[in-house]
């Protein structure tokens, strides 16, 4: 008797499959499945029998021409009705079976690994280690072995100490040695690649820039945009780090120019479209917060605050405190535009909390003391204001050369809180010196003459300040919202200055020496003596306007009857005192 293992079974299996194939009389339905059906008594008999196979089962089944039972449906019945037999080696009494059982184990027999094989394994271990699969691919060796049994050989000769000890000999010869420079060579070969190809990437990426930079200086906005769209298959190709590092640039370019608004933000918004495709999360956040920028230029504040808000819950599940406080400042830059100042504050301290938890760059931080100061100038709180400024300032100009527009810009905002503080003198001094050579430019320019007139209390000077630097005074938003504010003050000042050396002047006179309505004077002139910003009195019969002249109070008398009165007080006090003590 012998014992039918699982292989032997799955392939006298598929020898009774071949056998059913050849039989005319026996066809299986392949189509459809089987039709169970009532079993007979045959089946159920020759099912209870003890220790008999299920292959057993199939074989006398078939004999009798039972096409309808498969073998796991036999199996299932055999182990239900005899459960003894389950899970147990059956042994086969059936004489007929020995001839499937020769034909069963008419297997191939395993190859017996040679010497020479050997050898080679050993070689090949020398040369790469325990890769097997390298090993298998080596057209140096000539294998017909798969890695796995190249495995299973190595670990049945690690358990020969002899073929050990040769294996460590031979690995610490010369074998070893040449193996061990080859890989050497190898890596270094490998390195040398990715450097160069790192330093080309570095190279072009300078370039790149340095293209985009001079287009920017011609304001070439289209040539930006076809510059960016011509490299996009170059830029495909380098590390998505790299990459989003040129698009952040060449968009940053593109924003700072004015011109084409429509193209300009086609393009921005074809690259935001580009970075979701591709799922840079990271590329299409920072192309959104140039986008945001690019709003607020051409002052589309509604969608810049529809963004920032989609923005702002994105990155607070994120947590990227560094995003977070760029959107804080774009957010509060949209609300001090709309003059929403509580709100502006709100978004301004946001910032300031977010960077006091991680490191804020320079550039960063100058931007955050920037928009802080436009807030309090915005609140008429010029002294903070002017301190913030002047921080800002300090920082953009240790940053170098690329930040001197920002330098020069904070610089006028220092001026324009020094003036608004009523100190133009200090604001000239500021001016004059090294940065009057440093910063030169036309919004320097305007900001010294508003200054020399706000001293000389000239109103004519300021007019054709205005009319000289329009751009730079009444163009710019930071400087145009106090322009009414400070040509109200210097309207007032040279009111001021006009009556000083007269008693009784007409009003006419003075609205011709100031070249203004005559209306407009009255009307000024009556709103100062209302605020007793000048001391005189306006005759509406005769147009005549009489400064009255007090004399001066003595000062030390009042202060010395204020002294006795409290002296008085004080003995009064005294006296009710000693009363309670007697």
């Amino acid at each position: 008797m012998s014992r039918i293992t699982t292989r032997q079974k799955k392939k006298e299996l598929n020898m009774i499959v071949e056998y059913i194939d050849s039989d005319s009389d026996t066809q299986l339905n392949l189509e459809q499945p089987p039709i169970k059906r009532k079993r007979s008594e045959i089946e159920i008999s020759s099912s209870g029998e003890e220790e008999i196979n299920a292959q057993d089962i199939i074989k006398e089944t078939l004999q009798k021409q039972i096409n309808s039972e498969s073998q796991n449906d036999l199996k299932d019945k055999t182990t239900g009705i005899n459960p003894e037999s389950n899970n147990k080696r059956i042994r086969i009494e059936n004489d007929d079976v020995t001839e499937i059982n020769s034909q069963i184990l008419k297997t191939e027999k395993r190859k017996i690994w040679t010497p020479l094989e050997d050898a080679q394994l050993l070689k090949g271990i020398a040369k790469h280690g325990l890769k097997w699969a390298t090993i298998v691919c080596d057209p140096e060796l000539t294998w017909s072995r798969t890695d796995t049994q190249l495995k299973d050989r190595y670990r049945t000769l690690l358990k020969d100490e002899q073929w050990s000890k040769q294996l460590a000999r031979k690995m610490s010869k010369k074998e070893k040695e040449e193996s061990q420079n080859k890989i050497e060579e190898i890596n270094m070969e490998k390195d040398v690649e990715q450097a160069q190809s790192g330093q080309t990437e570095i190279e072009e990426e300078v370039g790149l820039n340095s293209k985009a930079k001079a287009l920017s200086e011609q304001s070439d906005a289209r040539g930006i945009i076809t510059l960016l769209t011509e490299i996009k298959p170059r830029l495909m190709k380098m590390a998505s780090t790299r990459m989003a590092k040129i698009v952040r640039a060449f968009i940053d370019f593109l924003v700072s120019i004015h011109d084409i608004d429509a193209e300009r933000e086609q393009a921005i918004q074809s690259w935001i479209d580009f970075a979701l495709e591709e799922k840079k999360v990271f590329l299409r956040q920072r192309l959104e917060i140039c986008l945001c920028a690019f709003y607020y230029q051409v002052s589309q504040f509604q969608k810049m605050r529809t963004l920032l808000m989609k923005l702002l819950k994105e990155t607070k599940k994120l947590d990227d405190k560094r995003l977070l406080v760029d959107i804080h400042i774009l957010e509060s830059q949209c609300f001090i535009r709309l003059m929403d100042l509580p709100r502006a504050r709100a978004a301004i301290t946001s910032a300031r909390m977010e960077a006091n938890v991680i490191y804020v760059p320079p550039n960063l931080q100058s931007r955050l003391d920037y928009w802080t100061g436009m807030l309090y100038s915005q609140e008429r709180d010029f002294k903070t204001g002017f301190s913030y400024f002047y921080e800002a300032y300090e920082s953009y100009d240790s940053q170098g050369y690329q930040y001197k527009v920002d330098a020069s810009h904070t610089l006028k905002m220092v001026a324009l809180c020094k003036t608004m503080q009523g100190k133009p003198e200090e604001c000239v001094a500021l001016l004059a010196g090294k940065i009057a050579l440093k910063y030169n430019n036309s919004d320097i320019q305007a900001m010294k003459r508003i200054a020399t007139a706000y001293e000389h209390r000239s109103l004519d000077e300021y007019q054709s300040a205005l009319t000289q630097f329009p751009s730079e005074l009444q163009g710019d938003f930071a400087v145009a919202s106090h322009l009414e504010e400070l040509g109200d003050t210097l309207f007032e000042q040279h009111l001021q200055r006009l009556v000083e050396p007269y008693s009784v002047v007409e009003i006419d006179h003075i609205a011709k020496l100031i070249k203004i309505d005559p209306a407009i004077v009255e009307k000024k002139l009556a709103q100062m003596i209302l605020e007793q910003k000048i001391d005189a009195q306006l005759d509406q019969e005769t147009r005549w306007l009489t400064i009255i002249e007090r004399e001066d109070e003595n000062k030390l008398l009042q202060n010395t009857l204020t002294s006795l009165v409290a002296l008085d007080k004080a003995l009064d006090g005294l006296g009710l005192k000693s009363t309670f003590i007697k």
